[in-house]
């Protein structure tokens, strides 16, 4: 574990993900406010965050928009991701994270992506939450524990 800017990490994906948002007509805004650094496995949380973004990608397949948002609240970091997509049916949201649980044709999703991205948030001691309502998009709300020993404002 080490000091993580998560605003840093949110940047560092869209500059990877850019040439795919942009050929899939998808417009990412985003409210990156002033987060304190703290103690995480970055490539991990960039995991988490580069998956769900993916999700949302391939969900809107005539363009879209994605906010993404960070603020701290008290002892915790929140990142907020949230999509004008279909969103998530109310029948199959309470087993998005389960293992193997899979929307997408076969040979397009194993099932292990949101799977993974809970068991990444939980071992930093934090949670994931999803709201969706079908039609209307899906938000996915990370929270994540800055603990006692904070570093320095980025």
């Amino acid at each position: 574990l080490a000091d993580t800017d998560i605003n840093e990490a949110i940047t560092d994906i869209l500059m990877i993900l850019g040439e795919e948002i942009e050929k899939r007509r998808i417009t990412v805004l985003t409210e990156l406010g002033a987060v304190p650094l703290f103690r995480a496995d970055k490539r991990q949380i960039e995991q988490v965050i580069d998956n769900i973004l993916l999700n949302a990608m391939q969900a809107m397949t005539s363009g879209g928009e994605i906010r993404i948002s960070t603020s701290r609240n008290g002892h915790t970091v929140s990142i907020g991701i949230r999509d004008n997509g279909p969103g998530i049916p109310r029948d199959v949201r309470s087993r998005i994270f389960d293992p193997f649980f899979t929307t997408k044709p076969i040979g397009e999703g194993t099932g292990l992506g949101l799977s993974i991205c809970a068991g990444i948030v939980s071992a930093h001691g934090g949670t994931i939450q999803v709201e969706s309502e079908a039609g209307n998009g899906a938000a996915f709300l990370i929270t994540l524990p800055l603990h006692r020993h904070e570093a320095r404002t980025t």
